[in-house]
């Protein structure tokens, strides 16, 4: 069975020079914080100009993951429970090097644009969210040039957290 925790580590040196500080931890998120039939995902998306969601209807669970090869993700029911995201720092067709910027809205209703409230990957961007059950369709993407690969690590509750 695969593993059920994730680690996640971060360490950032910040502030002028002269001031120089740095901060760092660590999270664990266990496969059973939230929800009951949690599972993982990897998934290697292409995010193109338009906003859409992170991942869409059919995406299959990894084999062996609580015994389950079939199941594959419903957006409409499912809950995302723990998230890391990787711009690949290629376009979509994963050979030709990108320089675009991912943007990511995690906002209910609100679709990635590359406004305000969005987030920005540029290539080779990290980042990882804890989420309390929330809708997968909720969280959207958008290239700001080209189609972009996204690598997609993600443990979704199969049917949501009731």
């Amino acid at each position: 069975m695969a593993a059920h925790r994730a680690t996640v580590n971060v360490s950032a040196s910040v502030l002028p020079d002269d001031m120089k500080a740095s901060v760092g931890g660590t999270i664990v998120y266990d496969l059973n914080d939230i929800g009951g039939s949690n599972k993982w995902i990897y998934f290697a998306n292409n995010v193109s100009t338009t906003a859409q969601p992170i991942m869409a209807d059919g995406v299959s669970f990894l084999a062996g993951d609580a015994g389950d090869e079939t199941a594959v993700l419903d957006a409409d029911t499912d809950d995302l429970g723990f998230l890391v995201l990787k711009h690949s720092g290629f376009q979509g067709d994963g050979t030709t090097v990108s320089t675009d910027n991912l943007y990511l809205n995690i906002e209910h209703g609100k679709a990635a644009s590359g406004g305000a409230e969005d987030l920005i990957l540029e290539p080779g961007d990290v980042w990882w969210g804890r989420f309390v059950h929330s809708d997968i369709d909720d969280i959207s993407v958008d290239a700001a040039g080209n189609t972009i690969k996204l690598l997609i690590y993600a443990v979704i509750d199969d049917g949501g957290v009731s």
